[in-house]
């Protein structure tokens, strides 16, 4: 095919070619559009390219930015980092802590953070999207500070966070025939000391019995001489739950590995995990827990295993547009003022 705009040398061929395939042929946005005569093989060709007028080519543009969004062969994550207004200032903070290194000590519980690891981020996200195979959706997302509950640091660090919350909460979960699923993740913060995102699933019906459970079994656990009103945070999205979902779970993963990394499917690209979390990184100083992070035994691996579940993340698809249903087409706004732990 020969063109006045192109020379058909060996390079200029491949221009040419590169800009046919793309569907561009030379034409710029803000330029006058193209019209390609005649029922020559060239034109018949150019016009299936390029499009009858601009309306079309515009569609076939929009048409291949969304597959490529969704396309399992890209590797696509975040390119802006959420960060909320208030805790830029802690962002200051840990740069100018690991910038004066004279002030830097092992007492300073920021100093070897206890980060989620790789292998931990597939485990919960694995966790989370069982979950929703079963039709179930990790609604709630409920906050427990330990240190408003009067436990120190040193003693928060050796929590049994199963026997303080998870095994009452279980036995609710059976009482009153419901299938408790959960994902948790423990955390260190200068505010609320050591405390505990957890994410579980509950039915618009028993949400208010579900926070009385939650008052009554806090109330039992609290050694201050009253309950600290904001030792507890329960968030329960009324709207786009799915959505919702998504993003309180990368929250909960803001304090992944720098360095970890994913291999993508196609053997050739990877990723950086921190790269698909919407939410900038926040160091999750050093939680002495006997585990970072766990999932309810009825969403682990053994559990996807017998049900034959592979998700997304363990086929290697590393695209946040897949990796998250009703996520990037919601954009749910998210007011992250309220997540100050």
């Amino acid at each position: 095919m020969s063109n006045g705009n192109f020379e058909l040398n060996q390079n200029g061929h491949c221009n040419a070619r590169f800009l046919i395939e793309r569907g561009d042929c030379g034409y710029r946005p803000g330029e006058k559009f193209p019209i390609v005569w005649g029922h020559s093989d060239d034109a018949q060709i150019l016009r299936a390219v390029i499009g009858r007028n601009e309306d079309e080519y515009e569609k076939s543009l929009e048409y291949e930015d969304a597959r490529r969004r969704f396309s399992t062969a890209v590797a696509l994550g975040y390119g802006k980092k959420v960060v909320a207004g208030p805790k830029r200032w802690k962002a200051a903070r840990e740069h100018q802590r690991w910038h004066r290194t004279l002030k830097i000590t092992f007492n300073d519980p920021f100093a070897l953070p206890r980060h989620i690891k790789g292998h931990e981020f597939v485990r919960l996200y694995n966790a989370v999207a069982f979950a929703n195979s079963k039709n179930a959706i990790l609604n709630v997302h409920l906050t427990i500070s330990w240190k408003l509950l009067g436990y120190g640091n040193d003693e928060a660090a050796d929590l049994p966070l199963s026997k303080l919350f998870i095994k009452n909460y279980t036995q609710w979960c059976s009482d009153n025939d419901i299938d408790c699923i959960w994902i948790y993740s423990n955390e260190f913060s200068g505010v609320a000391g050591l405390h505990t995102h957890l994410m579980t699933s509950v039915s618009e019906e028993m949400q208010d019995a579900f926070r009385e459970f939650v008052e009554k079994r806090l109330q039992e656990i609290n050694r201050l001489q009253s309950l600290n009103e904001a030792a507890c945070d329960i968030s329960i999205p009324k709207s786009r739950q799915v959505a919702r979902q998504w993003i309180r779970f990368q929250y909960l993963c803001k304090g992944v590995d720098p360095n970890a990394r994913l291999k993508h499917a196609n053997g050739i690209d990877s990723m950086f995990v921190s790269d698909l979390i919407r939410f900038g990184y926040e160091n999750p100083g050093s939680v002495g827990c006997r585990r970072r992070c766990g999932v309810s035994r009825n969403l682990d691996k053994s559990a996807r295993k017998e049900a034959g579940f592979v998700s997304t993340l363990e086929k290697g698809y590393l695209n946040v547009s897949l990796l998250y249903p009703d996520d990037e087409k919601a954009d749910v706004p998210f007011d992250l003022t309220l997540l100050n732990l």
